[in-house]
């Protein structure tokens, strides 16, 4: 049977759609055949990573970095390692050496040159990630467990700002377009759960590439001074706030969140707040969005409050947000007891899709309630 390696390039990818499973270890398998065929492989292969430090050592992240840095073509691309033994000592010949230290410096990370050593040399993973995303250049979607706190991480990122404003060609994460950003999990159990804030990695919200922007766990607490360190809008297209547990969501942080975007066209919002505590209000976050009137397409609110629309407000009417198609919310946020607003004067003729949430007490109003207050709709 002839090669199909042999067969013009557009017909061998074509044939290799259909034929070929997704799987990693089958892809480097048949990249051994020969030449042709690893060019034809290669794409497969490097076209995305993954890395799990809870179970991954820390010798598969560096064998990775170290990796990159031998082969531009992987770096553009991205690669699946095998998760090697760990060592008891990490032992850097002196070309790793070299290709660390030059990596801290196209990563503008010169001044934490020694700190970035010293944290190698105790295994600590994090600098490995910072300089990681300092060497993948055509880096475009980014999932991230973050810790509470991590220096090296903020100075990277305020760097990369930086880098990127002043027009210097070929800045780290200069096209990255999607980042979601989880809390991590401690390594031992701590009386308060696990939550990111914004005190290090504010300077993400300002990428200019950056559309889709995800935060998970998160405790909003000062971020209208940290997101006050920079005078500019972000372009932040899609926004996703998941709130930390008992996380109190003040006036000024939740205008400074959802106003010093340029043009919000989607926004999720999920407010976990304790019954004891008080934040913002319904119509104080309907104030924050006129400023993304004609852009807004979806919204996705939700209070767990027991009572989330009488207390804290109702949001003005939707049918004023012409561009709107979908829409989440609690229904006591959109009608009050008295009917003062009917859902069908409330929602614009755009919308395409409605969900409507319960609240979190101990029960939830029938369906035939919300059938009388939306009875016109």
């Amino acid at each position: 049977m002839p090669d199909p390696a042999e067969l013009p390039v557009e017909l061998f990818n074509a044939i290799l759609d259909l034929a070929l499973q997704s799987e990693t270890q089958h892809l480097c398998g048949l990249a051994l055949l020969n030449r042709k065929w690893y060019i034809a492989m290669r794409d497969r292969i490097y076209h995305e990573w993954a890395y799990n430090g809870a179970r991954q050592s820390f010798m598969t992240l560096w064998k990775f970095v170290r990796t990159v840095h031998s082969n531009a073509y992987i770096a553009a691309q991205g690669f699946y390692p095998r998760d090697g033994q760990p060592q008891s000592q990490l032992q850097l010949l002196p070309n790793e050496i070299k290709l660390i230290r030059n990596a801290i410096h196209d990563a503008g990370l010169h001044d934490l040159e020694e700190s970035i050593f010293e944290s190698l040399s105790r295994r600590d993973r994090r600098p490995l990630i910072v300089i990681l995303l300092a060497s993948v250049p055509n880096l475009s979607t980014l999932y991230a467990h973050v810790p509470p706190s991590d220096p090296i991480l903020g100075t990277f990122m305020k760097r990369a700002l930086e880098f990127q404003t002043s027009g210097r060609p070929l800045c780290s994460l200069s096209k990255l377009k999607e980042l979601y950003l989880f809390a991590e999990v401690p390594p031992f159990r701590t009386d308060v759960g696990p939550y990111i804030k914004l005190d290090s990695l504010w300077p993400a919200f300002y990428l200019p590439s950056l559309r889709t922007l995800s935060l998970f766990d998160f405790d909003p607490h000062k971020a209208a001074e940290y997101l006050g360190h920079y005078a500019a809008v972000s372009h932040v297209e899609h926004l996703y706030l998941i709130a930390h547990w008992g996380t109190v969501f003040t006036h000024q942080d939740t205008q400074a969140l959802l106003t010093r975007t340029e043009a919000l066209k989607s926004l999720f919002l999920y407010l976990l707040e304790a019954d004891d505590l008080s934040g913002v209000s319904n119509s104080d976050i309907w104030d924050y969005l006129q400023k993304h009137k004609s852009s807004l397409q979806t919204i996705d609110i939700y209070r767990n409050a027991a009572f989330p629309g009488d207390e804290n407000g109702l949001f003005g009417p939707f049918h004023e947000l012409p561009s709107l198609t979908s829409l989440g919310i609690q229904a006591e946020t959109i009608v009050d007891e008295g009917g003062l607003f009917r859902l069908q004067e409330a929602l614009p003729q755009t919308i395409h899709s409605l969900t409507l949430y319960g609240n979190n007490c101990t029960g939830y109003a029938p369906l035939p309630v919300y059938r009388n207050k939306f009875k016109r709709y």
